[in-house]
């Protein structure tokens, strides 16, 4: 059985390794003059069979030593009809 420091090491590892895919992720997307796609890096990730593309989950344990706060935002599309 792995004790509750091994398993936050892990749970930080994820979190650090997703953080810094999105990050690099969305600078090439930047580069190459592409619309923002937070979830594009999510497709070829190995973690991705255990978060499933829960990022919020997955960053938690770095958000909770952060004094930075984020809504999520999607872009209203055309055809959206539901008014908001």
């Amino acid at each position: 059985m792995k004790n509750k420091t091994t398993v936050l090491a892990q749970e930080e590892k994820v979190a650090i390794d997703c953080a810094v895919r999105h990050i690099s992720a969305l600078f090439h997307q930047c580069a190459e003059h592409r619309e923002a796609d937070f979830g594009e890096v999510c497709s070829q990730c190995q973690y991705m069979p255990e978060c499933n593309c829960d990022f919020l989950n997955t960053l938690e344990p770095l958000l909770r030593h952060t004094t930075e706060h984020f809504i999520l935002a999607a872009k209203k599309e055309l055809n959206d009809k539901t008014g908001r």
